[in-house]
C-alpha cells in the first residue's frame, strides 16, 4: 500500500504532494517511492498525523528546491532526513504545526538555503550561536511561536540576512548580542528589517544590536518604558548617513 502521494507540475519544476498520512509507519513508505526524476521543484507534506521526521525511518532521497510541511502533528524534525537536498534546497517552510525542537545549527549544511519559514509553531527559544555560517540565507520568519529567549550571537553567522520576523512571541528581555552581526553588509542599503513587535519586552541589553545595520526596526506593541541613547544612537546615526531607515516604537 502506497502513501497518498502524487507527482504533478511541469518537467522543469515537478511537485510532489503527500497528504492525509495517519502515522509514522505509513509515512515511512515515502522512502520506498520511486519517481522518474531525482530533481524535484517542490515537496509538499500536509494534513497528516505524524509527530516527527526521522532521518533513519524517513530519508527523502530526492534533490528538492522547496520543502513545505504544513498542518501536521510534528513536534521535531531531523533535518538530515533531507540531506540529499543539501545542495539544492532554497526554501524550507514548516508552518502551522506543533514544532517544538529544531537544530538550527544543522541548517549550515544546506548551502543554497535562502528562505526559512517557521511561523505558527511552538518553538520556545533560539539558543546561543544557533545558526552556523550560511552565506545565502536572507529571510527567517519565526513569528507566532512561543519564543521567550534569544541567545547571544544567535544570528551572527548570517552575513546576508535581510528579514527577521519575531512578531507575536513571548520575548521579555533582549539579551546581550542577541542580534549582533559579525560585520555590516557589504552594501549598507541591503540592511536588516527586524520585527520584534507584539512581544512582552521591557528591557533591551546594551549590546543587543552591535554592528547591526537596520533598514527597519519594529519594537511596537511591547512594554518598553524608555529607550536608552546608548542602544539607539548608533542605529539612528547610520540611518541618517544612509538617508533611510525606520524605527517603530509606538
Amino acid at each position: 500500500m502506497k502513501p497518498n502521494c502524487e507527482c504533478m507540475g511541469p518537467f522543469i519544476f515537478p511537485v510532489i504532494t503527500c497528504k492525509n498520512l495517519n502515522d509514522e509507519k505509513e509515512a515511512a513508505r515515502i522512502k520506498r517511492l520511486r519517481f522518474p526524476i531525482g530533481n524535484i521543484g517542490k515537496f509538499s507534506f500536509f494534513d497528516s498525523k505524524i509527530t516527527k521526521f526521522d532521518s533513519f525511518k524517513m530519508p527523502i532521497e530526492l534533490r528538492i528546491k522547496f520543502i513545505q510541511i504544513e498542518r501536521t502533528k510534528i513536534t521535531e524534525i531531523d533535518l538530515f532526513a533531507f540531506f540529499a537536498s543539501r545542495f539544492t534546497l532554497q526554501r524550507l517552510q514548516i508552518t502551522h504545526n506543533n514544532l517544538k525542537r529544531l537544530r538550527f545549527s544543522d541548517l549550515r549544511y544546506f548551502e543554497s538555503l535562502q528562505y526559512l519559514d517557521l511561523y505558527y509553531n511552538s518553538l520556545k527559544s533560539v539558543e546561543d550561536n544557533a545558526f552556523g555560517f550560511n552565506p545565502f540565507l536572507k529571510s527567517i520568519d519565526l513569528s507566532f511561536n512561543s519564543i521567550s529567549y534569544i541567545g547571544s550571537y544567535a544570528f551572527y553567522e548570517l552575513p546576508n540576512l535581510r528579514n527577521l520576523d519575531l512578531r507575536f512571541n513571548k520575548l521579555k528581555i533582549v539579551n546581550n548580542n542577541a542580534f549582533t552581526s559579525r560585520m555590516p553588509p557589504p552594501n549598507l542599503h541591503d540592511s536588516l528589517t527586524l520585527d520584534l513587535s507584539h512581544n512582552q519586552m521591557f528591557l533591551i541589553a546594551e549590546d543587543a544590536f552591535t554592528r547591526t545595520v537596520f533598514k527597519k526596526l519594529d519594537l511596537s506593541h511591547n512594554r518598553l518604558k524608555r529607550f536608552e541613547s546608548k542602544h539607539f544612537e548608533p542605529i539612528v546615526n547610520t540611518m541618517v548617513a544612509l538617508r533611510e531607515g525606520t524605527i517603530l516604537v509606538e
